[in-house]
C-alpha cells in the first residue's frame, strides 16, 4: 500500500445527496411601492401608507445597476426542474394577524387551531374563499446569472392572470425540451392586461414567462446537447422562512397585483369626484327632460300640436290596427276582381282560373282591375301583390289598390291613346287627286313598307298598284263632303 494513501478514506460521497447544492434566497423583487397619505395618519401620528402597483419590477440595488431603475423585463433561469419548487402556489388565509393561519390546495388544507396552537387538517375550499378573505398566492423562485449566482431571487404574487400565464410558460417550455428546464434562459415580463374587479375596469401589469432560445438551440437541446452552463447540475432551494410570509393587507407591497391593489386617497377622491360629476349631469338631464315634457303638455292642451296623449294615442293605434285587419267588402272585391264565375262549377273566381276545379273557362259578367290589359308583372310584384291572396285581402289594401288604379292606370290609358294617335296619319284634306297624291307620297316614304322580319310572309313580293291606298275604287280614301 502506498504510504501517501494510508489515511485516505474509501467512502467519501453519498449517492443522491453529495451532489445536491442548496441555494439561499438573496433577495426579493417587488411589484409595487408604498406611498404615504398627505392627510390621513395612524394612532401614533404617522402618515398612513398605501401600497400602489407599478408597471415595472421594483428591484434590489444590484439588479438596478444592470437593468436600470424601472425594468419591465428580466433575464432569469431556474435552478431546478420541479415546478412545485420554483413556483409553489396555494390558497392562504391570514385573518387579522400578521402571520399565516391557513393554507390549502383546493381539496385539503391545514389551519391553525388558535385554542390549541396546533395545525389541523380540514377540507378546502371553505366560505373564507367565497367572501374574499382567503386567496390564491404564489411565489416565483429563480436565479439571475448576470447579477449573482450565489442564490435565488423571489417574487410573491396573487394575480389570477399571472399565475395562469407563468404556469403556461413553464409547462410549454417543459413540453418543448423534455421537462429539463434547468438553466435554460427565460424572459420574465410585466405586460399590461385589462382586468375587471367588482364592476371596475382596470389596467394591471401581470407577469408573463417566455423561453428565450432560438429554434436551432431548441433542436440541439432536444438532441441531448449541453448548451448552457449548469444544465446538468442539481440544486436545492433554501426553505422559506415562515416569518417572511406576511399578511398582504398590512401593507406588504411585494404582492400588490389585481384585486390586492388598494386605492390611494387621491385616487379615491378622483373617483368620487368623477362619480359625483356624472350623477350631477344625469340629474340635470332628467330635470331638463321633465321641463320639456311639461312644456309640451301645455302646448298640446293649448292646441299648438297635433299630438295625442299617450292613452289616446294607444286607443287610436289599436283602432287603426283593428281597422287594418278588416277584410275587403263585396263591392271592393268586384271592383278589383270583377264579377266572374266558373262555367263548370259556378264558383266565384278571383283571377284567371277557378281555385276549386282549376277550370279556365270563365264567365265574366264585369271586368275588374286585374283584367286591365295594360297591367304587367311588375304591378303584381308591387301594388297588386295583395290580390294574389284574395282570402286575406283587407279593406285598407283594397282601397289602396283602387286609388292606385284610378291614378296610374288611367294615366297609362291616356298615354296609350296618345301613342296610338301619333301613329295614325292625319285626315287628308283637298280634292280627290290631291288626296291620291298625298297617299302616294306616304307610301313612297323611305322604309315605310320595308320588311324587317326575315321570317315574315310574302317577302320580296312587289306591291301592286291596287295595293296603294286611293289608287283604285276598291281602296279609295273616303273624304268628307255633302251628300249629293
Amino acid at each position: 500500500m502506498n504510504g501517501k494513501n494510508v489515511f485516505r478514506q474509501r467512502f467519501t460521497r453519498i449517492e443522491g445527496l453529495s451532489s445536491i447544492r442548496r441555494l439561499p434566497r438573496i433577495g426579493k423583487i417587488k411589484l409595487g411601492i408604498k406611498i404615504e397619505s398627505k392627510t390621513k395618519k395612524d394612532r401614533q401620528g404617522n402618515p398612513v401608507t398605501y401600497p400602489k402597483e407599478t408597471n415595472f419590477f421594483v428591484c434590489p440595488p444590484e439588479i438596478k445597476k444592470v437593468y436600470g431603475d424601472e425594468p419591465k423585463e428580466l433575464n432569469i433561469v431556474f435552478p431546478v426542474n420541479d415546478p412545485e419548487v420554483i413556483f409553489p402556489q396555494c390558497y392562504k388565509w391570514y385573518g387579522s394577524s400578521k402571520g399565516l393561519k391557513c393554507r390549502g390546495d383546493g381539496i385539503n388544507a391545514i389551519r391553525l387551531n388558535e385554542d390549541t396552537g396546533e395545525m389541523e387538517e380540514r377540507t378546502c375550499p371553505c366560505d373564507l374563499l367565497e367572501n374574499g378573505k382567503c386567496k390564491q398566492r404564489a411565489s416565483l423562485i429563480f436565479m439571475m446569472p448576470g447579477i449573482k449566482i450565489g442564490g435565488v431571487y423571489q417574487i410573491d404574487l396573487s394575480s389570477y392572470h399571472s399565475i395562469v400565464d407563468i404556469n403556461s410558460g413553464i409547462d410549454y417550455a417543459r413540453a418543448l425540451v423534455g421537462d429539463r428546464i434547468v438553466f435554460l434562459p427565460f424572459k420574465l415580463k410585466r405586460v399590461p392586461k385589462e382586468t375587471h374587479n367588482e364592476g371596475k375596469k382596470q389596467i394591471h401589469y401581470t407577469l408573463q414567462l417566455e423561453l428565450n432560445i432560438t429554434a436551432q438551440e431548441l433542436t440541439k437541446i432536444q438532441e441531448g446537447q449541453r448548451l448552457f452552463a449548469g444544465q446538468n447540475k442539481r440544486y436545492e432551494i433554501e426553505a422559506p422562512n415562515p416569518e417572511d410570509d406576511i399578511n398582504p393587507s398590512l401593507g406588504n407591497e411585494e404582492t400588490i397585483e389585481d384585486d390586492d391593489l388598494e386605492e390611494t386617497e387621491e385616487e379615491i377622491k378622483a373617483r368620487e369626484a368623477k362619480a359625483a360629476e356624472k350623477k350631477a349631469a344625469l340629474a340635470k338631464e332628467y330635470e331638463e327632460s321633465k321641463a320639456r315634457t311639461a312644456q309640451l303638455k301645455k302646448e298640446i292642451e293649448a292646441g299648438k300640436h297635433d299630438i295625442k296623449p299617450l292613452q289616446e294615442a294607444k286607443v287610436i293605434s289599436q283602432d287603426k290596427q283593428e281597422e287594418e285587419n278588416i277584410l275587403a267588402t263585396e263591392s271592393q272585391i268586384i271592383i278589383i276582381y270583377g264579377a266572374v264565375v266558373c262555367e263548370k262549377c259556378g264558383t266565384k273566381v278571383y283571377g284567371y282560373k277557378c281555385s276549386k276545379c282549376q277550370n279556365i273557362d270563365l264567365h265574366i259578367f264585369s271586368e275588374g282591375i286585374i283584367h286591365e290589359p295594360s297591367l304587367n308583372r311588375a304591378d303584381f310584384d308591387k301594388e297588386l301583390k295583395p290580390t294574389l291572396f284574395p282570402g286575406k285581402l283587407t279593406s285598407v289594401e283594397a282601397d289602396k289598390i283602387i286609388l292606385w288604379w284610378r291614378t296610374v292606370l288611367l294615366k297609362r290609358k291616356e298615354e296609350s291613346k296618345q301613342e296610338e294617335a301619333e301613329t295614325i296619319e292625319p285626315i287628308i284634306e283637298g280634292t280627290k287627286e290631291e288626296k291620291i297624291k298625298v297617299a302616294q307620297e306616304i307610301v313612297n316614304r323611305p322604309g315605310k313598307l320595308e320588311v324587317k322580319d326575315e321570317g315574315a310572309l310574302f317577302q320580296g313580293e312587289k306591291i301592286a298598284e291596287e295595293d296603294i291606298p286611293g289608287s283604285s275604287p276598291a281602296n279609295a280614301i273616303p273624304f268628307k263632303s255633302k251628300a249629293r
